[in-house]
């Protein structure tokens, strides 16, 4: 099938950084919307008691670890699939290795690093506290995330804007689920 492991294609050093950094601001505005509609929607705090900084930092987990970490993957996978493998063999290939390779690291990085969202040091108990919650999280995400990726793929077979808008709009509704899980 298709190999796990690709061989590193070389690369300028500013179109390596430039994905990982796109994704970043990208994963980083995903996470700072989610947790601000997680405190006014969830939490059903006034506009006054809205905790900024708290979402700013929730974002800067996002642009310094999810984005980059994501895009990573992403590129990975890309050139780990034989372009001429048949479409739903591809669409399986993402899906599956996405959430048993991806979903854990990404989701026990976020629940780790979640402590200094907190005003915590990040450190081995910030991780052990994270992992209070990683069977939660990986339940809740595999009832969102495989099917989702699956649909958009197969809906929107190309990266399209169409496909873009729906996985961000998803993205945020997670992000609002992993701060209020974080914030309990």
């Amino acid at each position: 099938m298709c190999n796990i492991m690709p061989k590193p294609k070389p690369c300028s050093i500013k179109s390596c950084l430039r994905p990982l950094i796109t994704s970043g601001v990208h994963t980083g505005i995903i996470m700072t919307l989610g947790d601000f509609f997680a405190q006014t929607y969830w939490e059903k705090k006034d506009w006054d008691q809205i905790d900024l900084k708290r979402s700013l930092k929730f974002g800067a987990i996002g642009f310094v670890y999810g984005g980059p970490v994501i895009a990573f993957w992403n590129s990975m996978v890309r050139s780990a699939v034989p372009r001429r493998a048949p479409f739903f063999e591809k669409v399986i290939y993402r899906v599956v290795t996405t959430q048993v390779y991806l979903a854990p690291a990404l989701n026990y990085g976020i629940l780790g690093l979640s402590g200094a969202v907190k005003n915590e040091t990040i450190s081995k108990e910030s991780f052990e506290k994270g992992l209070n919650y990683f069977v939660e999280v990986m339940e809740k995400n595999y009832m969102v995330w495989p099917i989702t990726h699956a649909l958009t793929t197969i809906i929107f077979p190309s990266t399209n804007y169409v496909k873009f808008v729906v996985l961000s709009a998803i993205s945020i509704f997670w992000a609002s689920y992993l701060s209020t899980t974080l914030m309990q």
